[in-house]
């Protein structure tokens, strides 16, 4: 009797795994391929739009940087930040 329980824990489980490799898996694969178009499709617009604004944030980041040469060490991190937030919110 044990070892026919054996092969039929054997049979079951490898009859599990090849379902699952065979027809789950693929079916899964499927559905997030579809999902991640779906979503790429939707996000395009979003991503142009940022790409669009990396140039003039770099810019401002820079020149934030310029103007804040006169300190030094935490007063210039400081007169940065204030520079930068005068200059996004202008």
């Amino acid at each position: 009797m044990p070892s026919q329980l054996a092969i039929k824990i054997l049979l079951r489980s490898l009859l599990i795994v090849l379902t699952w490799y065979f027809f789950i898996s693929p079916i899964v694969l499927k559905a997030i391929k579809n999902w991640l178009v779906n979503q790429q499709n939707k996000s395009a617009n979003d991503i142009n739009q940022i790409m669009l604004l990396l140039p003039s944030t770099k810019y401002v980041l820079s020149k934030s940087w310029e103007l804040s040469a006169t300190k030094s060490g935490w007063q210039r991190i400081k007169q940065y930040c204030k520079i930068v937030l005068v200059n996004t919110l202008h």
